[in-house]
């Protein structure tokens, strides 16, 4: 049986034009920013992007996915550009069942960084980390049927469309939606 806190699992992940890295306490600050110019798109997504978005809710997510992290139970990641040092957005790798071993994938990116290639190479670098340090066989996605961008990005990073899920979900207006499930497997 795999013991997740013994594995060694990077806290940063560097690509052609990205830095992956676990947020850190102070970090709240270096992402508000990314969160409040982007809401008007994150809000019909998802359900933590409200109008009431603070910079201490932005540090209480950097801290509790710094300590989700030391005890493995999700990888999240800052997504920086590499040259900048600017805040892009956010990705993370969760486990959903560790005897399998199954993990999920979700992420969001900063409006103004939408259509550069951006988030397809941070998934690619993060599902690459999954197989290899969690030594996962299957990674999943779900995104809102409705939220094309989000597939797209699932699509060029190599998932499959495994199926429409109906009624899987509500969105932040408390409406029904149904999902799509994507998967990669090793």
């Amino acid at each position: 049986m795999i013991q997740p806190l013994r594995l060694e699992i990077p806290t940063e992940i560097t690509t052609e034009r990205l830095l992956l890295r676990v947020p850190r306490i102070g970090d709240g600050a270096l992402i508000i920013d990314s969160v409040l110019t982007s809401l008007p798109k994150l809000k019909p997504w998802l359900p933590w992007a409200t109008d009431q978005y603070t910079v201490d809710d932005a540090e209480d997510w950097c801290r509790r996915s710094a300590s989700k992290f030391l005890v493995r139970e999700e990888a999240g990641y800052l997504i920086l550009n590499r040259q900048t040092g600017q805040h892009m957005g956010n990705i993370s790798s969760f486990s959903k069942d560790w005897r399998v071993p199954k993990f999920e994938i979700g992420y969001w990116l900063a409006t103004r960084e939408v259509g550069q290639g951006c988030m397809t190479e941070a998934l690619e670098a993060v599902t690459q980390m999954t197989f290899e340090h969690f030594g996962a066989r299957r990674i999943e996605i779900y995104t809102d049927a409705e939220n094309h961008r989000s597939r797209r990005v699932a699509e060029r990073a190599g998932y499959l469309l495994e199926g429409v899920l109906k009624n899987f979900s509500s969105n932040s207006a408390g409406q029904m939606c149904s999902d799509c499930m994507y998967a990669k497997t090793k």
